[in-house]
C-alpha cells in the first residue's frame, strides 16, 4: 500500500467517526427548544433611530441628495489662462455626516475634514474639524455653487465656485482627465 493511500484511508475514517460521534447537525437534540430569530428591517432601525432622536433623522433624510462625490476647477493663477498650472481642482466627497475637501493646484495641496452643520434641498453647510471655518454649497437652478471663509483662508480670494455632482464618470476618471485648454473636467 502507497503512503497516499494510507493517508487517504485515515482521512475517510476520521471523517466517518466524526459523523457517528457528532450525529446530524440538521437535526436538533432531544431537550433543546427551537430557537427563533427576529428579522428587523431597514425601515424599522431607520424609525428607532428616528424616535431616539428626531433631530438626526432630517440630516439623514436629506443627506442622502447631497452624498456624492464633486468636482469643479477653478482659475488661480489669473495672468496664465493657457498655463494647465494655472488651473486649480476642487474635490469634495461628501458622505454620511462628513465630507473630505481637496484642492489641488500649482500653489495648494489641501486635504479637509469636514462635518454636516445644516442642509436642506437647496443649501448644505459644513464646517472645517479643525479650525471651524465653514463652506457652503447652493443648488440654484441645476448649478451648484460653492463659498465660504474656509475656501477663501485656502485660495485667498472671496469667490464663488461652480462644481458638479459627479454621476456618470467616476472621481478617478474626473481627477485625471485634463482638456486641451488646461482646466480639468
Amino acid at each position: 500500500m502507497k503512503v497516499s493511500q494510507i493517508l487517504l484511508l485515515v482521512s475517510a475514517l476520521q471523517i466517518i467517526s466524526c459523523k457517528e460521534t457528532h450525529g446530524n447537525k440538521n437535526t436538533p437534540e432531544p431537550n433543546s427548544s427551537p430557537r427563533h430569530e427576529k428579522i428587523v428591517t431597514g425601515q424599522q432601525i431607520q424609525k428607532t433611530k428616528t424616535e431616539e432622536d428626531p433631530g438626526q433623522a432630517s440630516v439623514q433624510e436629506t443627506g442622502s441628495i447631497w452624498n456624492g462625490k464633486y468636482s469643479g476647477s477653478f482659475l488661480r493663477l489669473k495672468d496664465e489662462t493657457a498655463d494647465p498650472r494655472a488651473w486649480g481642482q476642487i474635490h469634495l466627497h461628501i458622505h454620511g455626516k462628513s465630507a473630505t475637501l481637496s484642492i489641488d493646484s500649482y500653489v495648494e495641496n489641501v486635504q479637509k475634514k469636514l462635518e454636516i452643520l445644516s442642509e436642506s434641498k437647496d443649501e448644505l453647510r459644513l464646517k472645517d474639524i479643525s479650525d471651524g471655518k465653514s463652506l457652503t454649497l447652493s443648488k440654484k437652478s441645476g448649478t451648484i455653487t460653492m463659498e465660504g471663509d474656509l475656501m477663501e483662508s485656502i485660495v485667498g480670494i472671496s469667490e464663488k465656485y461652480e462644481i458638479e455632482k459627479l454621476s456618470d464618470k467616476t472621481y478617478d476618471e474626473v481627477y485625471n482627465t485634463v482638456t486641451s485648454n488646461g482646466r480639468y473636467q
